[in-house]
């Protein structure tokens, strides 16, 4: 992905960000273990759901991790993601957060990844992600399957068209959720959450362009 001026954007100046995209649903527990994460998700229960029987995981906070290398001189962003299920040091990937939070998650993705330094770390809610959505007017990504969603607290039908797509209001926050409908599941849905990134950081820039002081 290339970078215009203000290259990084204030949110992500450093040569590496492990980003969290952290849904909070029911009560904070995972495979038995007590948490209280810092940013709960308020507001969740009001938040969308796509269709679909019951996901299976256990009750509690349930994580999408990213690691976005920033090159050094500025000017790409590489974003990889980290499936859920992926056993890291004998667990779990999205177990490290709920039994040690941000530092336990830190120090599981760099062990991974050979030592690499993780300078700083992004951690939003269902709340958050509606909240910039409407904040920009909507987040345009590239959507690579197409996919229909039904939402069950209104029985809206929501239509993700293949290529590109502009998602307002909460629809972005839909098309995240989303992985039963897609043909490689977790993987597929983890690609979404790149496709967000992506589209959230041109956003902003063309925020910053257009106005500045609205963008501070």
């Amino acid at each position: 992905m290339l970078l215009s001026r203000r290259n990084a954007l204030v949110s992500i100046l450093a040569t590496g960000v492990l980003a969290l995209v952290g849904c909070a649903s029911g009560g904070n527990q995972q495979n038995g273990t007590p948490s209280t994460p810092a940013n709960a998700s308020a507001g969740a229960d009001a938040s969308p759901t796509p269709t679909g029987p019951a996901d299976p995981l256990p009750a509690g906070i349930v994580n999408a991790i990213m690691l976005a290398q920033i090159s050094e001189d500025r000017t790409t962003v590489t974003l990889v993601s980290i499936a859920r299920d992926t056993y890291l040091n004998g667990n779990k990937a999205n177990a490290a957060y709920p039994a040690g939070g941000i530092e336990l998650l830190k120090k599981t993705v760099s062990d991974a990844l050979g030592g690499i330094d993780i300078h700083l770390t992004a951690h939003t809610n269902f709340t958050g992600l509606i909240s910039i959505t409407r904040w920009m007017e909507g987040i345009t990504v590239f959507n690579k399957h197409k996919n229909t969603t039904v939402v069950q607290s209104t029985g809206r039908e929501v239509v993700f068209e293949e290529g590109e797509i502009l998602l307002e209001n909460t629809d972005a926050l839909i098309y995240a959720r989303e992985r039963k409908a897609l043909p490689n599941g977790d993987l597929d849905r983890a690609e979404r959450h790149r496709a967000l990134i992506v589209g959230l950081l041109k956003g902003l820039q063309k925020w910053n362009e257009k106005s500045p002081t609205t963008f501070s």
